[in-house]
């Protein structure tokens, strides 16, 4: 637990990053989320650590360590509920009553003049997955996250062999974001700050 406490406090430091650097205007069509930079990585490694280890709690947890353990089943619950957020993303636009087609046969042409609408702004659960397994490794007959400085060199080297690796599965949620043309993320951002606070507030549990 103290590993998904600890990644769930720097993924909200990551959110509030975010919200500041939209704010002085560093998120702008050349800002720091323009290009596949050392934010935009940094950025998908910290808001994915988090479900990460999820799936890893999902493959040991029994219903005994569950049901035993009140900590563990709060602690597992509301991580599940940041796993689903990032597939929320129809959710989100029914709540704000925005249009959002992002399965529009023709939505390649349309977002570039409305992003807002047919640029997909979240992750189906199979692609999630797969994007989710790309930080995990198996060692010693077990698995674990594997660190930032592994997670840059193993996107680097996809990259360099012009690989389309499972993390570019959801990059594009994330490259020219910008809460005004891309408002889902930001709601599912917001969501996960909710949820991790609560991570927090459960430290005591």
């Amino acid at each position: 637990m103290f590993q998904l406490i600890e990644a769930s406090d720097n993924t909200l430091h990551r959110i509030q990053s975010l919200a500041r650097t939209s704010r002085n205007g560093d998120l702008e069509e050349e800002g720091w989320l323009s290009e596949f930079n050392y934010y935009t990585k940094s950025t998908i490694y910290q808001l994915l650590v988090p479900i990460a280890i999820y799936q890893i709690m999902q493959r040991k947890l029994t219903l005994v360590d569950v049901s035993i353990d009140k900590s563990i089943d709060l602690h597992y619950k509301l991580a599940k509920q940041i796993y689903i957020s990032y597939t929320d993303d129809f959710e989100f636009a029914e709540i704000t009553s925005e249009n959002y087609f992002p399965n529009d046969k023709n939505w390649k042409v349309l977002l570039k003049n409305d992003s807002k609408t047919y640029w997909r702004q979240g992750a189906p659960m199979g692609l999630l997955d797969k994007a989710i397994q790309f930080l995990i490794i198996k060692e010693y007959e077990s698995e674990r996250i594997i660190s930032f400085e592994e997670f840059e060199k193993k996107v680097d080297t996809d990259l360099s062999k012009s690989e389309l690796s499972d993390i570019n599965l959801i990059t594009d949620i994330f490259l020219l974001f910008h809460p005004t043309n891309r408002p889902h993320p930001l709601a599912n951002i917001n969501y996960a700050s909710f949820n991790i606070s609560m991570y927090i507030r459960a430290k005591e549990v």
